[in-house]
């Protein structure tokens, strides 16, 4: 996540907490710090019912830390204008609908009981806990990075960028309550891995060049193949298959073809074998008519979607 500068994110903080400052006496602000050992997030109202008061300063705590998300996923959406051209909104759409649907203001505390004032209404100062605010975002975030884990062994590269949307939604809020993440640095990790692998090149190497070899890289053609040297991260499509196995006993031709690829890495290792499809066979009264017959057989086959689904779990979709 691209972090907001901190001015900028001390102004939305500050924002924040600018009731409980203006009204919390330090005694007051010691009190809070000392049960919640640590940040707490506080307000004052002023209600005719003291009963409703209590009810009231969850709202009001609840709306301020909402505006500040708000603020900051805005702050972030304007960063990554400047840096990129455009606006990507998705952090903040994350953000803002998240904190809207499942913020809950659990342990709050009083200072004191409402205290009547001399015009008749009654004042209470009230706060929560910023660790017990953000302690069910924080087991979102590792549920999210566990599912990033899972998404990045089954190669899910989609996956991956939908967790981490949502999963930097929850950081935004956690900055706002000034809370470390436990989990930022793992699913940052395997989302900078993820962009990594966006930079790999495909590279296409038949065993031996043929028409055959020439048919298959054009159905793979999707995969935007190249044929320069294989070089890094990148990877290797190796092609078997050069020619069909054509017989005659004094008649017809009868062939048969086994078409295969395997993904290496450029130094050749071998990091996945394509499920072979089944044996195409052609039969033609000489062989060019079945060798004819055989390439039309081989660029209808229905494996090569299949094949193309699985070349594109070893390079990422990124764009």
């Amino acid at each position: 996540m691209k972090k907001v500068p901190l001015n900028l994110l001390l102004l939305c903080i500050f924002a924040l907490a600018t009731p409980a400052m203006a009204d919390f006496t330090s005694a007051d602000s010691a009190k809070a710090k000392s049960y919640c050992q640590g940040n707490f997030l506080g307000t004052t109202v002023y209600v005719e019912n003291p009963i409703e008061a209590s009810d009231k300063a969850i709202v009001e705590i609840a709306k301020k830390i909402k505006s500040a998300v708000e603020a900051q996923a805005n702050l972030s959406s304007s960063k990554n204008k400047a840096a990129s051209g455009k606006i990507e909104n998705t952090s903040s759409y994350f953000a803002t609908s998240q904190i809207s649907s499942n913020l809950t203001l659990s342990g709050f505390q009083s200072i004191e009981s409402p205290k009547r004032l001399n015009n008749g209404t009654y004042e209470l100062k009230g706060y929560v806990c910023t660790k017990d605010v953000a302690g069910p975002y924080h087991n979102e975030q590792r549920t999210l990075k566990e599912s990033m884990e899972r998404a990045e062994r089954a190669k899910d590269w989609n996956k991956i960028q939908d967790y981490w949307n949502e999963f930097n939604s929850i950081q935004i809020m956690l900055e706002v309550l000034r809370v470390d993440s436990k989990y930022f640095a793992a699913a940052e990790k395997i989302y900078e891995n993820f962009k990594a692998n966006c930079s790999v090149k495909l590279h296409w190497k038949p065993e031996k060049k043929t028409a055959y070899s020439e048919i298959a890289y054009s159905k793979l053609s999707g995969s935007k193949m190249g044929t320069s040297d294989c070089k890094g991260k990148d990877i290797m499509l190796v092609y078997s298959g050069a020619e069909p196995e054509c017989i005659s006993r004094g008649g017809p031709y009868g062939c048969t073809y086994q078409p295969s690829l395997r993904i290496t890495s450029c130094k050749g290792e071998q990091l996945d074998i394509l499920p072979n499809p089944a044996t195409i066979k052609s039969f033609g009264d000489k062989k060019e008519i079945a060798d004819e017959r055989m390439q039309n057989k081989l660029r209808t086959a229905d494996f090569w979607n299949e094949w193309e689904q699985k070349i594109n779990q070893w390079r990422p979709q990124c764009e």
